[in-house]
């Protein structure tokens, strides 16, 4: 017997937004020139100090508009989640597009996987100043099967904010949490998989994903002390549902400090032309995070394969001249 579905399941798309009358109208376009018959668009005006709420304005009846006081991304996109009637929730920042079949996509992969307790993440293409590589995705091409993930959610977030589940599961785990103004997907994956929700990853991109100097993901010194904050809040709350496994290696990961940390080290020795530091650095990175297959294979190469530094260095170089800021892959 076949899986049984809706056949139009409402799709409502939270769009957070602030600062953001420059791009509002790429993101707020292609959520609304999505294949799938049945879509909601709600942009959420988190207070910004331009016109972004007279962008969203001018898609009239198009387009649900909250606007609300600065309370940072999840503030928003929960009141957007508040504010939207769909079944199923998506998710697009205001700065990136989702390319249209995107929806429909994601649900198909939520239908072909079981449906039920699961929630969809989509890879992208990013998106620079000097246009798209159809070559590169911003996801990686590995992804932890449903027994490892929620191992390998504390070890690193791996899955994107081009997102969709059911609105009963999101009700369920209580939204993001408000008091986050960064990180706060990871935070919600991280409670989604130690809910026994299963991430489904679609490695087809559904969307493009704005890299630029001056995005939040880029402020490496207050992501890693956000993450650190993290972790240890996390533990602390799910102490007792923790298996083993995930007990040690938070408890080894807190006493080894962020990889993110050891990866910027292993980065800046390796400009520098010290490879065998480099390559130490990076072997310890890896270790706390196994599943990021591309440090895998700068912890397995550099300072031990001939000319793979070299190779890294002119890869590293190439992709900060492009992004204008230092490669995260």
């Amino acid at each position: 017997m076949g899986i049984q579905r809706p056949s139009r399941p409402r799709v409502s798309i939270v769009i957070p937004a602030y600062a953001a009358a420059a791009t509002l109208g790429g993101a707020v376009t292609g959520a609304l020139t999505q294949t799938h018959p049945d879509i909601e668009v709600v942009v959420v005006d988190d207070g910004s100090p331009d016109d972004t709420a007279a962008v969203a304005r001018a898609y009239g009846d198009r387009i649900r508009l909250v606007e609300k006081s600065n309370g940072g991304c999840a503030s928003a996109r929960n009141a957007g989640a508040a504010a939207a009637t769909g079944e199923f929730l998506a998710f697009c920042d205001s700065d990136d597009e989702l390319l249209p079949p995107a929806i429909e996509t994601m649900l198909a992969a939520y239908h072909a996987a079981g449906a039920g307790r699961r929630a969809v993440t989509g890879n992208a293409y990013p998106l620079t100043s000097e246009g798209i590589n159809p070559r590169r995705t911003t996801v990686m091409s590995e992804y932890p099967p449903a027994h490892r993930q929620r191992l390998e959610i504390l070890q690193r977030n791996f899955a994107s904010v081009f997102s969709l589940l059911p609105r009963s599961l999101f009700d369920e785990i209580g939204g993001f949490d408000d008091s986050l103004r960064v990180i706060e997907d990871w935070d919600l994956w991280m409670r989604l998989a130690h809910a026994d929700v299963e991430i489904v990853y679609v490695k087809q991109p559904v969307a493009l994903y704005r890299w630029s100097a001056g995005s939040m993901s880029s402020n490496s010194e207050r992501m890693i002390e956000a993450e650190n904050a993290l972790l240890v809040r996390f533990e602390e709350n799910h102490r007792d549902r923790l298996r083993p496994e995930e007990r040690e290696y938070l408890a080894r990961r807190l006493a080894a400090g962020s990889p993110w940390t050891l990866r910027g080290r292993a980065d800046a020795a390796l400009r520098t032309g010290n490879d065998a530091e480099a390559g130490r650095l990076y072997r310890s990175a890896s270790a706390l995070m196994p599943g990021d297959r591309r440090l895998r294979l700068r912890a397995a190469s550099v300072g031990r394969v001939p000319a793979a530094a070299r190779l890294w260095r002119s890869r590293d170089a190439k992709i900060q001249a492009t992004v204008g800021r230092k490669g995260d892959s």
